[in-house]
């Protein structure tokens, strides 16, 4: 009902409005989907400033297209003319409301005169069901519209032999033996415990540095020298199995450099600079008695 009383409103309106706005219909009445025309003349001195057209009219309207603005003269009164284009996808009586149109001072010029267009739907022949105006026609592809995915196919083809290749390739490969040191065991253990002896770890209180590598080069020592496994295992399983198959004096060694290097990384023992010392030489006296020895391992 407010709709209808705004409607009635608006018409009236357009009967007192200024005779320099003219909109006018090309026809009043058309099919679902058909287009029709707005032509809009203007008179004003001050220019136009056209309004926004989705805003002012009904909303079941499509503005399809708005054409520019042309100019001509009546006299010496400039005169603006503008065509708009749309459409409607809905059956109705759909009212054309008046519009305010507005100088670019912002004055205004006029309210343009209501008017009605009537959208009909379509008439079927006879009940027939819609079907399409022609059938679908076949179009043959042709090799340019192939032609990019050939060049994508080929690209994946290369990228996959590829990665097969170097697979195959990486899996060919001979596995790298590691080599058996050239230099015999003692000598390279003689040499590292000169090398940690040049450290002074325990002439600066890292007594725990010193120890920890001692005990590791007379481990790499050992297995190289007797070829048995010792690495990675704890100090009473390295014992069991370094006892029984050396003399007193051997044993007597390693018993003593491997019980002051436990209270030291585990116990937090501080020794003094001559216990060092004498590890250091303990071992060194080890390294010659298993090298120069003529049974230094009971077998």
């Amino acid at each position: 009902m407010k709709n209808w009383c705004f409607t009635y409103l608006l018409l009236a309106l357009s009967f007192i409005s200024h005779a320099q706005v003219t909109l006018k219909l090309d026809t009043n009445q058309i099919l679902i989907g058909e287009q029709f025309h707005i032509d809009i003349n203007i008179e004003s001195g001050n220019g136009v400033k056209w309004p926004e057209w989705q805003s002012n009219l009904d909303s079941l309207l499509v503005l399809v297209k708005e054409t520019d603005a042309d100019t001509s003269f009546n006299g010496n009164l400039p005169s603006y003319h503008k065509s708009l284009t749309l459409t409607c996808f809905d059956s109705a009586y759909v009212v054309i409301k008046p519009i305010l149109f507005f100088d670019q001072n912002n004055d205004t010029i006029g309210l343009s005169e209501a008017d009605m267009i009537q959208v009909d739907n379509p008439k079927l022949v006879n009940n027939e069901p819609i079907e399409d105006i022609i059938n679908p026609i076949n179009v043959r592809i042709s090799f340019w519209e192939i032609f990019p995915y050939i060049i994508i196919g080929s690209i994946i083809i290369i990228i996959i032999a590829g990665i097969i290749y170097f697979v195959k390739k990486k899996m060919k490969q001979p596995i790298a033996v590691p080599q058996k040191p050239t230099i015999p065991a003692n000598i390279e253990a003689l040499n590292a415990l000169q090398e940690l002896s040049k450290k002074q770890f325990c002439e600066n209180n890292q007594h725990k540095a010193f120890f920890t590598e001692l005990t590791d080069i007379w481990i790499h020592y050992a297995e190289r020298n007797f070829n048995i496994h010792l690495i990675e295992k704890t100090t009473p399983e390295i014992w069991n199995i370094m006892k029984t198959k050396h003399d007193a004096r051997c044993q007597e060694i390693i018993k003593d450099v491997l019980q002051l290097s436990d209270l030291v990384k585990f116990a937090k023992e501080t020794p003094l600079l001559e216990d060092c010392k004498s590890s250091l030489e303990q071992i060194k006296k080890y390294i010659e008695l298993t090298t120069t020895s003529t049974d230094p391992i009971k077998e």
